[in-house]
Parts: structure tokens; sequence; C-alpha cells
């Protein structure tokens, strides 16, 4: 606290200054009124945190929990190679770190931590909250992609390259190619979603606006630039704010699904879970993450990822969630699950463990259409099974639209914020885990 209605901020990580942008952060809240004390850095310490008094011994001081990162991914079991974030390289333009304060007046500070309407969505948002959330979700990210780097598995998420730093990290992953079905010609040229290509995630801290962004690039055949745009607006309108790496990892999995042109038939689901129509009493959600079935401790929940691909890289596994579109309705709890399984090969969908004969017709005709015109049959499969939940009686809702009984409550497909267990259970087709 200084005199004149000043007070001085800086970064008082331990050893080195981490959090990357602060000055930045203060410069833009204030409209450029904030003044670095950059000169001073070379005498501050930067050998253990400031919360502690000079007397303590080190090894108290180690026995903190001070001394436990807030970002620790719960996911990954801690190990030495862990700990090291990689080194930043030159294609991501640095923000700056600095351990030297920064000086603001008691409004900027007071802006900081009000909490305003986010101007893409309904929720509440405060400006430092949003900026420290997502250092720590890059941080938490990046341990999450090191642990897959280092156990590669057909079941798990492929990375084919990964690059870090502060504020970013950047990725990128092949498509899923299914493989060929049987021709009599094999001489035949190769069509495009046949020829595979990578697409690159980088995630990283926006340096005008400090918060964080995900841009998308597809090595070969991109969507168009509208899907592409979806695509980063709903990693952050949803699955950032899930602060859950595993729905990450899923999110992932939705976009490599490029054969048919399925990634515009998931862009449309995407659309109408972020801008639901006020005449459906239903409205549509993707769950990315969900409970594993075999829970072994009773005191840590496993999760897994929602979608998953199997083996050969025919079919994938999508769970669809439709909710009451208004929370205070009678029964705004109810929530009925699709576990579609969508033939990558064939171009076709069906639902799993339904034997519904009304909801078995849906996706056949769908399919049936799909072979015809050649489109992915995604989407109108779910909007016509939308359109039958929602045209039915609310009060006698059949059953086998796939409602679970006792699944009751917010959104399920991730718990609260730092919950995902470790030594998380890849899922699969046979055995997709469970909504509850």
């Amino acid at each position: 606290m200084l005199s004149g209605d000043k007070i001085a901020i800086r970064d008082s990580s331990r050893n080195k200054p981490s959090c990357a942008g602060l000055h930045q952060f203060f410069e833009l809240l204030s409209n450029g009124a904030s003044k670095s004390c950059k000169g001073s850095e070379s005498r501050l310490v930067h050998s253990r945190s400031p919360i502690q008094p000079a007397s303590v011994p080190t090894e108290i001081v180690s026995a903190s929990p001070a001394g436990t990162p807030l970002s620790a991914c719960l996911s990954v079991p801690p190990n030495s190679d862990a700990a090291t974030v990689s080194p930043a390289t030159g294609f991501a333009p640095e923000l700056e770190t600095s351990s030297a304060p920064v000086v603001i007046d008691h409004e900027t500070l007071r802006r900081a931590f009000v909490f305003v309407k986010s101007p893409c969505s309904n929720l509440l948002c405060a400006p430092i909250d949003d900026y420290l959330s997502a250092l720590c979700f890059i941080r938490k990210l990046t341990l999450a992609f090191e642990a897959q780097m280092r156990n590669q598995s057909a079941v798990r998420l492929v990375l084919s390259e990964m690059r870090s730093g502060l504020h970013f990290v950047r990725v990128s992953v092949p498509v899923v190619i299914p493989p060929v079905a049987h021709r009599g010609d094999s001489s035949a040229p190769q069509t495009p979603q046949q020829m595979g290509g990578l697409i690159f995630f980088n995630f990283h801290l926006d340096r005008h606006t400090l918060n964080l962004k995900l841009n998308i690039e597809y090595s070969k055949n991109s969507p168009s630039a509208s899907d592409v745009a979806t695509l980063e607006r709903y990693f952050e309108q949803v699955v950032c704010r899930l602060n859950n790496e595993l729905a990450v990892f899923s999110f992932i999995n939705l976009c490599r699904i490029v054969a048919n042109g399925a990634i515009s038939g998931i862009v449309q689901i995407m659309n109408a879970q972020m801008d639901p129509s006020p005449s459906m009493y239903w409205n549509v959600s993707i769950q990315l993450v969900c409970l594993a079935r075999e829970q072994t401790n009773a005191s840590i929940r496993r999760y897994q990822t929602g979608t998953v691909f199997d083996p050969n890289n025919i079919n994938v596994l999508i769970l669809i969630c439709f909710r009451p579109s208004r929370i205070f309705c009678p029964r705004s709890n109810e929530k009925h699950l699709l576990r579609l399984v969508y033939n990558m090969q064939t171009n076709s969908i069906k639902q799993h463990g339904t034997e519904d004969e009304s909801m078995v017709s849906i996706f056949m005709a769908c399919s049936q259409e799909a072979a015809r015109t050649g489109e992915c049959p995604l989407w109108p499969a779910i909007r016509q099974c939308l359109d039958k939940v929602s045209s039915a009686n609310v009060a006698g809702m059949p059953a086998s639209v796939g409602y679970m009984p006792g699944s009751v409550g917010g959104p399920v497909s991730v718990g609260p914020i730092g919950s995902v267990g470790t030594g998380h259970n890849p899922g699969s087709i046979v055995n997709p885990g469970s909504n509850t």
C-alpha cells in the first residue's frame, strides 16, 4: 500500500517470476495509467516466497502448503519430469515476466476484482480471475500433454509434437482416418479424407485481452473458416470453463473427426449448445467427460473422456445430453443421454444400448439418407431426436430416450474444479462409462 491512493503489485512466484503478462494486464485494465518499476527488479530476491518470513528455514518453507502449486494437474501422477515446462520457442511472441512492482490506483484494483457479465456468454467473471485461471490452465494442460507424450497408446490421445511456455502450449495431433473399405479397383485415387494431415492447437494467453484463447489450424483439407471459428469459440465458452484437461482431450478428439465432413455436423451441435433456441424445451449439449464405470476407490472419482475412438479408428463414441432449457421447471434436474456410435467408414450412426424401435428407425433413416447424399448424419439424427422428445408429452417422457434415474443435478460432464482423479482409464465403445 502506497501513499496517494496508489498500490504496488508484483509477481512473488518462488525462484523466478512466472506470471507472464502481469504488467500488460494492469496496463490494459488501467487504460495505460499503470507504472512499471522494472528498474527495481535487480534488487528483489526470488529465492523464497515473500509470504514466508526470511528467518523461516528452507525445509519448513518447502513443507508449507504454500509450496504446492495451485495449478497442480490431478490427472497426472507427480514425478520429476512433469515439473519442468518445455522452453518457449520462437513461433509465439513472449509476454513479459518480471518481479518488479507495477503501480496502480485503487480504482484499477477494484475493477480487477469486480464480476461482470462476459460479452460472449451469460457468465459472470472477474478480470483478475480470468487472467490467473488462464495461466493455471495452460500450466495444467502442459503437464497433461507431457504425460501423454510419455505414454502414447492407441486408445489415448496421440500427440505428434508439443511446445510450451509460461503463457502458451501448442500441440499437433493427426486427424482420424478410418481404414479404406474394400474396393475392387485398388488403383483408384485417394479421396481427400483418406490423405490424413495434422491439426495444430495453440492454447495461449491473448496479448490484447490477457484471456485464454485457442487457435486451430488444419494442415490439409481444412473445414470452412466459420466452422473453425465455431470450434475456437466453443473451447473458449464451454471447454475451458470446465477447468478439466480430460474435457480438452475430448474436445480435441471431436476436432479430429474429419471424415465425411463430420466437422460441420459437430459444429452445428456446438452452435445449438452455445445458442439454444428459446422455443425448445430441451437443450442439447456434448458431454465431454464422464465417470468411469469401474470405481476402484470410493474416495477418488475416476473420469474418462466422453469422445472415444475404437482401436481401428472405425467407430467413435459421442455422448449427447438433453436437458430442460428452463432451470425453474418442475423437471429441471432431468437428463436424457444419447450414446451415439458413428461409423466413419460407412458414414452411419446408431445408438449404443437402445432397443427402442422408434429411436432405431430414426438412426437407420438418417444413415440411409447419408449413404445417398454423402453427408454426415450426426446433426440430422440429433435434430430428429430433439424434435421427438420436444414434441412428446413432457409429463410422460419415454425412458427410451436414454433417461437415467438418479442422474440429477447440473452438468455432469465434469465434477468440481480439479476433481479429475489420478490414473484415469480411457473409455471404449463397448464400455462408454457412466453418465451419473
